[in-house]
């Protein structure tokens, strides 16, 4: 005789007993995910991935083909749109570099506009270099960074009777900045043409860089010299004071460089006449001459400085 069927509850107690209870699902730990968190694909760079970046325009800016005098240094782009993130770098490159390397004094111009307080110390110290042009860049980029207390050495050095040209108008150029507005007839002093005759065109290439960024018309009959000068960098220095500082009465001068045999001089000229005159010509010098006859571009009369002074010298 067969036994008779287990029924369903007898069943589930045969189950238990050989089973035991089931255990519920473990709860997830607390603030554990679900999944993985995605990774969003704009998600911005790591730090170390800029860093790696500051370090290979570092690399670059000591090469010739990618940083020189005449083509520009495209690497200090790269290197101001890291803005702090570069200055520890650079400053260390600084400290173990050549001063007489070409790219030195570009980083010192770099500090001066990073707007970042450590490098103060350095660019101080950078007033005492043996060095003309070490002494004058850091100068220029303290003035930059408005470093109050750099003032005393920046006086003494305006007060030196041994130094250069550069180191002196340099320092006055920064205590402009600084706030000490007298110092702009101390740069104007090696910024007339009868000083610009006389100085070495290295130095004067520094006066009228300065001159021009804090738009001294006052200067303008010394960018008129040296827009004629052999020398390319203070040929290409004056026009681009010219442009800045709006000297109108310089159109005949620029309209001369049109036909300089430098390319880029040529375009820095017609760069500047397009600027100053509103004026869409081309680049060619009969245009521009024909322009000057018809509308009387050129004054009746230059004077050694313009009629009206600038009313703010440090603007």
């Amino acid at each position: 005789m067969s036994p008779p069927p287990l029924r369903p509850i007898a069943l589930s107690l045969l189950m238990l007993a050989i089973g035991g209870c089931p255990s519920p699902a473990s709860p997830p730990e607390p603030g554990a995910p679900d999944e993985a968190p995605s990774v969003s694909p704009n998600k911005a760079a790591p730090p170390t991935a800029n860093l790696a970046r500051v370090q290979e325009a570092l690399g670059d800016i000591q090469k010739k083909k990618h940083c020189n005098r005449v083509m520009g240094c495209p690497p200090t782009v790269l290197l101001l749109q890291a803005g702090a993130e570069a200055v520890d770098p650079i400053l260390d490159l600084l400290d173990r570099g050549n001063p007489d390397a070409p790219w030195y004094a570009e980083l010192i111009d770099l500090l001066g506009n990073l707007d970042d307080p450590r490098a103060l110390p350095f660019l101080r110290t950078g007033l005492e270099n043996h060095r003309w042009l070490i002494r004058a860049r850091s100068a220029i980029a303290l003035g930059r960074l408005q470093d109050q207390t750099a003032r005393d050495q920046l006086e003494k050095l305006v007060q030196s009777e041994t130094l250069e040209v550069a180191t002196i108008a340099s320092a006055a150029y920064a205590l402009v900045r600084i706030g000490d507005t007298q110092h702009v007839d101390t740069l104007l002093r090696y910024a007339t043409a009868e000083a610009l005759r006389g100085q070495n065109w290295g130095w004067s290439e520094i006066v009228l860089e300065l001159a021009a960024d804090l738009r001294l018309q006052r200067a303008a009959p010394g960018f008129r010299l040296a827009c004629e000068h052999r020398d390319f960098f203070l040929r290409r220095t004056a026009l681009r004071g010219i442009r800045r500082i709006r000297d109108t009465a310089s159109v005949d001068c620029l309209i001369r460089r049109l036909s300089d045999p430098i390319p880029s001089i040529r375009r820095e000229a017609h760069g500047a006449l397009q600027h100053l005159t509103g004026q869409q010509l081309p680049l060619d010098e009969e245009a521009w001459e024909a322009w000057c006859e018809e509308t009387s571009c050129r004054p009746a009369q230059e004077a050694e400085t313009p009629a009206q002074k600038e009313q703010n010298p440090t603007q």
